[in-house]
């Protein structure tokens, strides 16, 4: 967070996907399903952050299992999420 706090990694109070290229990454989409978050969760070279708290907050995903992602989220001190908790995602690759 400090990191985007001052490369340009926010716009205000929104995320600026881009923003992540000096670090090796590259946004390729949202996708809101399940089986496809999990897969990337998987994929050594994709990176899964999930939007969690109904739209309002955004983790990074380090794995799942059987009801839930399990997550890297210092803002609420969380380890994971039921999967129902997630309402969007973006895979970035790099």
């Amino acid at each position: 967070n400090s990191w985007l706090k001052t490369h340009g990694g926010y716009s205000g109070n929104l995320f600026v996907w881009g923003s992540v290229a000096p670090l090796g990454l590259k946004f390729s989409n949202f996708s809101t399903n399940r089986e496809t978050m999990k897969q990337c969760v998987c994929n050594s070279g994709c990176d899964v952050i999930l939007n969690v708290n109904n739209g309002g907050h955004w983790v990074l995903a380090t794995g799942y299992d059987g009801s839930g992602f399990l997550v890297n989220d210092p803002g609420y001190s969380r380890s994971r999420y039921e999967f129902g908790e997630v309402v969007d995602s973006a895979l970035l690759y790099g």
